[in-house]
């Protein structure tokens, strides 16, 4: 859906509704504000998680579940995930328009809009997914694409509404797909597992060699979910790390926008609630956590981030070799129409600083930090109408006015202490025409003070007078300074095209770009709906950290639900790259998983001599004794498997008696370095009443069982039986052994219980 601004990325954390951060007047260049949200108290668990099948076992899985339903189902054509405006701003964008009160002028006589050199053409240009993809493997033709994507280190993957493919970066040939763009969630089971709703996202973690892939589930549920996939390794086909975020309870969590930083990733959402918008939430996810395959996973959220007049805002997102500082905040940024948004003061880049403290949330902050003032320029090209931007027949285009557009890209120049960033809105560029404003900004990694790049040179809009609309643009940075620009264009007379130009610093002028190229000229009209892209993106290659990647929308055949895309990579001679990237963590591979879902060998221990309450493999009931919750209500992971004490038949409120239960692990050998991974529950009622006998203990071995180590060591103490999550090192060449013991001495009476799930060992990059 949109775009993305400024210089630092942003951080995202929980906090109250309704709570604002207050505005920093723009000429406090270098303070940041001391008004802060209510602070997140807690983090919050992912409520699914699963590793995935393979991409193969994946594809047949979903092709016969859509081969069966074909016959059922007429192909579907319709919009989806309406992307909705704040009534307030468009009540504004008519009464404004009706007025005729318009900045297009001022900003137009801003700016030298004569090129003064020529773009370099686009190195390759490759057809993307388009509709007829969507009718093929998903039953359905749907606008707008929401078309996204970004490079690795030997592909690029595109994903938009509602499917995937890859491509070879050598030659532009396909190297996978089209698939449907829940595929990954496929037996995964719940809402990531049964819609397809869009509003994807995928990145590429270079700084873990890592894909990750998003989308969320659409509204009419519930809850607002965002389902969340990363890859083993560098190979998009996978196999990828499921997890399911209840992100928006009670709500809707449209036009998701992510970006990496080193210790989170940051999304920004619009939050709709009963379909009214109820402000802008910052929600960070465990980076760490994910990376590792941990199934408890959390985020951290911020809610309502300075009310409805941050619509549209964007968070940072990182590219190239160079981390900046340790504890350098990401940024989110805003475009501001002070008109469109109903705003005192001048138009300016709003930004905030927000830093995330996963061990204690509460420690986390979203900050305010001084604006960057810029040209007065126009966001409420046509009154926010959809129907405004000119393509030949009688259908107009949404130009996605007031929106900030993705991606806030951002790299940093240790050289010059700097992170810089680029951003892109639409504007006014005069008579309801549109144009492409981008704006390069320098941040100070340690103050979070922004300023507009290289001395003020970085401020311009694309737009060469020619009668054409230019819109739906995104930006990013090389490694030697250089922006490049991809966009859509259209007129009366013209199809909706891509085409992409660049400034290039040290040759062009203060707010120059040079003469546009093509990617690819449409040749024909959408009819029937005004949807146009929703958003698009431009990212820089993590190899050479020169060449630029822009995915967009296009028109090949005038239709109804008929849309294109294109993939274009172009490169400025002037680059020489930077610091090669180091080549990425082997893919995580593991010795050992186990989820109980079928018998892999776990047996009774020779050494087990319990009367009652041996091992079982099943799904544990809730079982409460004295007001003490012995059992809890289910697996650790949801697929109805668990290996716990209890009768020998049932999950039911037998307990350890007589003796000690003990269950034990097959041999497993370990040839890397791992990590060991275990869930475990204890539950005890009663304490002190027999202190030699009453105990949970749960151990491993690295020799085949000739030693034992202690993981969890719990003795006769009163415990309300939850899941918990405990680890540990394995040295390479190991031969491990797991045993759980739970026992119920001699002593009085009592209910002692334990249990295990998900075990795993695995190496961690």
């Amino acid at each position: 859906m949109k775009s993305y601004l400024s210089a630092i990325s942003a951080l995202f954390i929980t906090v109250g509704a309704s709570a604002y951060a207050q505005e920093v007047p723009s000429s406090d260049v270098s303070t940041k504000s001391e008004n802060k949200l209510t602070k997140p108290e807690k983090k919050i668990k992912a409520v699914g998680y699963a590793r995935s099948k393979s991409l193969a076992e994946l594809r047949k899985q979903y092709e016969k579940s859509l081969k069966s339903s074909k016959g059922k189902k007429e192909l579907r054509s319709g919009e989806i995930n309406v992307l909705r405006m704040p009534p307030a701003m468009e009540q504004r964008g008519k009464q404004l328009q009706a007025s005729q009160s318009s900045e297009g002028l001022q900003l137009s006589t801003a700016f030298d809009f004569v090129p003064i050199a020529n773009t370099p053409t686009a190195n390759l240009s490759i057809e993307g997914y388009s509709n007829d993809d969507n009718a093929a493997i998903n039953n359905t033709r749907i606008t707008p694409p929401d078309t996204n994507g970004d490079v690795g280190l030997t592909h690029y993957v595109q994903y938009v509404n509602l499917g995937w493919v890859f491509f070879n970066k050598d030659d532009g040939s396909t190297a996978g797909g089209p698939f449907p763009g829940n595929i990954f969630w496929q037996g995964f089971g719940g809402v990531c597992e049964t819609q397809n709703a869009g509003d994807p996202i995928v990145l590429y973690d270079h700084l873990a060699g890592r894909w990750l892939f998003s989308q969320f589930t659409g509204g009419g549920l519930v809850d607002g979910h965002q389902c969340v996939a990363i890859s083993d390794g560098e190979d998009p086909t996978g196999p990828y790390t499921l997890y399911d975020f209840v992100v928006s309870p009670g709500g809707f969590n449209d036009y998701p926008k992510i970006g990496v930083w080193p210790d989170g990733y940051y999304m920004t959402t619009h939050e709709f609630v009963g379909g009214s918008f109820a402000g802008v939430n910052v929600t960070i996810f465990d980076r760490d956590a994910m990376l590792a395959g941990d199934a408890n996973a959390s985020f951290i959220q911020f809610e309502n981030v300075n009310g409805g007049n941050a619509f549209g805002a964007q968070i940072g997102h990182l590219e190239g070799p160079n981390v900046p500082p340790a504890g350098t905040c990401n940024h989110m940024v805003h475009a501001t129409d002070v008109q469109a948004f109903g705003l005192p003061g001048a138009d300016r880049l709003r930004m905030w600083e927000v830093c995330a403290d996963f061990d204690t949330p509460s420690n986390s902050t979203f900050t305010e930090v001084a604006s960057v003032a810029v040209p007065a320029f126009d966001q409420n090209f046509c009154g926010f109408s959809r129907d405004c931007i000119e393509q030949p027949g009688p259908q107009s285009l949404d130009g996605l006015a007031g929106f900030t557009m993705y991606r806030f890209n951002n790299r940093y120049f240790p050289s010059e202490g700097v992170l810089k960033s680029v951003v892109t809105t639409n504007v006014d560029v005069g008579g309801d025409r549109a144009g492409v404003m981008w704006v390069g900004l320098d941040i100070n990694p340690t103050t979070g003070a922004a300023s507009i790049g290289d001395g003020g040179d970085l401020i311009g809009v694309v737009d060469f007078n020619d009668g054409m609309n230019r819109w739906m643009g995104s930006a990013s940075l090389d490694s030697a300074g250089n922006i490049g620009i991809g966009y859509t264009r259209s007129s009366e007379t013209s199809f909706p095209s891509i085409y992409f130009t660049v400034h290039e610093r040290g040759v062009d002028g203060a707010g120059q770009v040079q003469t546009e190229q093509v990617c690819v000229d449409g040749t024909g009209s959408t009819t029937g709906a005004n949807r146009w892209a929703d958003y698009a993106s431009t990212s820089v290659d993590p190899v050479d950290n020169c060449t630029f990647w822009h995915t967009n929308e296009y028109v090949e055949t005038t239709g109804s639900f008929e849309w294109n895309t294109r993939v274009c990579a172009f490169t400025l001679d002037s680059c020489t790259g930077g610091t090669p990237p180091p080549p990425p963590p082997p893919p995580v591979s593991c010795s050992f998983e186990d989820d109980f879902g079928t018998s892999t060998g776990w047996t009774i221990d020779p050494s087990s001599n319990c009367s009652t309450g041996t091992y079982v493999r099943t799904n544990p009931t809730l079982q409460s004794s004295g007001g003490v919750t012995t059992q809890p209500g289910g697996d650790s992971d949801g697929n109805g498997f668990a290996v716990f004490t209890a009768t020998n038949t049932s999950a039911g409120n037998a307990d350890v008696d007589g003796g000690v239960c003990v269950a034990r692990s097959p041999n497993i050998t370990v040839n890397d370095a791992s990590q060991l991974s275990i869930d475990w529950f204890h539950g005890q009622r009663d304490t002190g009443d027999d202190p030699n006998g009453d105990f949970y203990r749960l151990e491993y071995s690295t020799n085949g069982g000739a030693t034992f180590t202690s993981l969890v060591n719990i003795g006769d103490v009163r415990t309300a039986a939850s899941w918990a999550n405990a680890t540990a090192n394995i040295p390479a060449g190991s031969d491990v052994v797991i045993r759980v013991s739970t026992s119920d001495g001699a002593g009085p009476g009592d209910i002692v219980e334990g249990g295990i799930d998900n075990v795993s060992i695995c190496t961690v990059n």
